[in-house]
């Protein structure tokens, strides 16, 4: 009896592996092959360097769902920003590629593919497109700086307009420079060209007084440059401005010597030189200018509460300090713009400016308003602070061949104020030099020169010549 209920449980069981394995063999599927087509569309078929590109593929597959790797390759490299993108498929499915086209040096075309992996790597379809690259930067500068002049001081701004007709969009490096160098701050490696661009820098010119100078904006694709150059000449202050600048420096510079004096007891003042006519009453220490020492008995000063008058010389004590410039002579444009400024004048073509200041003789040639310096910064040596050289404007108006005072002698001798003269310096009556001092006041009041200058200026300078002691 066992032995056929296992006979039996065995039959069962094989009838049932055989139904199941029918029923397998109808609802099996075979998945089909993944299949995909690829377009690109690009508007132009050829491209610029430095030029923005897009292109666009369209994928066209029945495997909606799937998943795949989208790659795109730029020269059979891939374009890393967009690499390992995964698509899941859908038929009209799109991708953008959004390109800079590089510099290749040699290379005249260029080529983008558009790949499709499974996910096992394995290709699934690709697409490729060439393009012509044009090397050439199709772009224009124009220049908007209208200055072609400017002032040192002037603030400038150099800038360009950029045109492009092309209907296309690029990006390239862009610089300014000065003379030749590139100006730090105003660099750009990603300055874009659109229908329209513009640029400007500031530019300093205060280094550049009296020069040209060429400013530059420069557009660089890599391969090749264009550039538009603005020259600008860099003028200093206008010449009215530069004139009154000078005419301040002059007054701030040429001045007469003032010489400091102050009273050792209380005195009376007097309107002349022989103490009579009193003017005013002055306490010791009153301090003032000594204006005048030709009185025999009296000096003229001029107190600072502005009283001018004459005092014993009993009653005064002169400064000795030294008044003269240590600096040195001013330069000749200075001094032709003071006997100008001035306007000094004389019967003759020539005028004579005693410096007291600079301890100098200056000769000018010319007339009013248009004296020009022809024998500049002759050294003398003016009257002491006691028997000071009288300042004023006086003409010359007596030529001496010598003044011989026994122990020494002068000459030649031109006499421009009383016994005030123009001479040489003193001689021993041997001949031999007795004082050489020139370029401090030494004198009685007179002016001593050099032999050569006095020998130049008696042979020169008429009689009736103007002679500014300042």
């Amino acid at each position: 009896m066992k032995k056929v209920i296992s006979i039996i449980m065995l039959a069962v069981l094989l009838t049932a592996l055989n139904v199941i394995q029918v029923f397998a063999e109808e609802h099996s599927e075979e998945i089909p092959d993944m299949k995909a087509s690829i377009t690109l569309y690009s508007e132009y078929d050829e491209v610029y360097v430095g030029e923005k590109i897009k292109i666009t593929a369209t994928v066209n597959s029945e495997n909606d769902g799937a998943r795949v790797k989208a790659v795109w390759m730029v020269n059979g490299v891939p374009v890393q920003e967009i690499s390992d993108e995964v698509f899941v498929l859908q038929n009209g499915m799109q991708s953008e590629l959004n390109y800079i086209v590089p510099p290749q040096e040699g290379l005249s075309k260029m080529s983008v593919s558009f790949l499709l992996y499974d996910e096992e790597e394995q290709l699934i379809s690709s697409a490729k497109k060439t393009f012509k690259v044009n090397k050439k930067i199709p772009v224009s500068i124009l220049s908007t700086t209208d200055k072609t002049k400017a002032y040192f001081y002037e603030k400038v701004k150099a800038s360009v307009q950029l045109g492009n007709d092309t209907g296309r969009y690029f990006e390239y490096k862009a610089h300014w420079e000065l003379n030749g160098q590139k100006i730090k701050g105003y660099e750009n490696k990603h300055f874009s060209v659109g229908e329209t661009a513009s640029s400007s820098c500031p530019i300093s010119l205060t280094d550049f007084v009296g020069k040209k100078i060429k400013v530059a904006f420069v557009l660089d694709n890599g391969i090749e440059k264009i550039s538009r150059d603005i020259e600008i000449d860099v003028m200093d202050y206008p010449p009215e401005v530069i004139y009154q600048r000078k005419v301040e420096e002059m007054r701030n510079t040429i001045k007469t010597v003032e010489i400091e004096c102050e009273l050792i007891r209380a005195s009376n003042v007097y309107k002349d030189a022989n103490l009579k006519n009193k003017i005013g009453y002055k306490e010791k220490g009153s301090k003032g200018i000594y204006v005048d020492f030709t009185g025999t008995y009296s000096a003229k000063v001029s107190f600072s509460d502005g009283t001018v008058g004459w005092v014993p010389y009993r009653n005064i004590s002169i400064s000795t300090k030294d008044y003269v410039d240590s600096k040195g002579s001013p330069d000749d444009e200075l001094k032709e713009i003071f006997v100008n400024e001035n306007g000094y004048e004389s019967e003759t073509k020539y005028l004579i400016w005693i410096s007291l200041k600079f301890q100098e003789v200056n000769v000018f040639l010319g007339e009013k308003g248009n004296w020009k310096l022809v024998r500049s910064s002759m050294p003398c040596s003016t009257g002491k602070n006691t028997t000071p050289t009288i300042s004023g404007v006086f003409k010359y108006f007596q030529y001496e061949k010598r003044w011989d005072f026994g122990k020494y002698y002068v000459a030649p001798v031109m006499r421009f104020h009383g016994g005030a003269a123009l001479h040489s310096r003193t001689y021993k009556p041997d001949g031999s030099i007795l004082d050489p001092t020139l370029g401090k006041p030494v004198s009685q009041g007179c002016v001593r020169l050099k032999q050569e200058d006095i020998d130049w200026l008696a042979y020169y300078i008429p009689l009736n010549t103007t002679v500014v002691v300042y």
